[in-house]
């Protein structure tokens, strides 16, 4: 599941770079603690809900709905 919770936001933060609402730059900088962090999670370190927890608070423009 980390895999797919990856992909999933990786996505997303490709497309806020086409977008230009981010930065080559800060897509790099995000993917390289993304992917610690899905490994971190792929090891036991941390839980599928805090992996999806930390990248959900990854993207701080985004509104909750709820």
């Amino acid at each position: 599941p980390e895999r797919k919770i990856y992909s999933k936001y990786y996505k997303r933060y490709s497309a806020r770079v086409k977008s230009g609402q981010i930065t080559e730059e800060k897509f790099r900088e995000w993917k390289y603690t993304a992917m610690t962090k899905r490994d971190e999670c792929t090891n036991g370190k941390i839980s599928v809900d805090e992996l999806e927890a930390w990248m959900e608070e990854s993207f701080t423009n985004r509104k909750k709905i709820g």
